[in-house]
C-alpha cells in the first residue's frame, strides 16, 4: 500500500533538533506510534511531502527547515 491523500498514516519516528547528530526531542516506538490521515492538512507540508509515495514498511529520513 502507498502513502496517498485520504489514507490513515502510522509511523515510528525519531524527532532530533539541528541534524541526526543533534538532540533528540521525541520519538514513538512500536507499541505507541503516532497516526493520522494523510493529505487533510494536519500535519507540516514538507513532512507530508516526505511521506507521499512511500510503501508500508519503507524506511524514511526527512529534513524540514525552521522556515517551513
Amino acid at each position: 500500500m502507498t502513502i496517498s491523500k485520504g489514507k490513515h498514516v502510522t509511523i515510528e519516528y525519531q524527532l532530533f533538533v539541528g541534524d541526526v547528530n543533534g538532540e533528540m526531542v521525541e520519538e514513538t516506538a512500536e507499541n505507541n506510534p503516532f497516526t493520522f490521515i494523510f493529505g487533510e492538512e494536519m500535519m507540516l507540508e514538507k513532512f507530508e511531502e516526505g511521506l507521499s509515495d512511500l510503501k508500508a514498511g519503507e524506511n524514511f529520513s526527512i529534513s524540514i527547515k525552521c522556515d517551513d
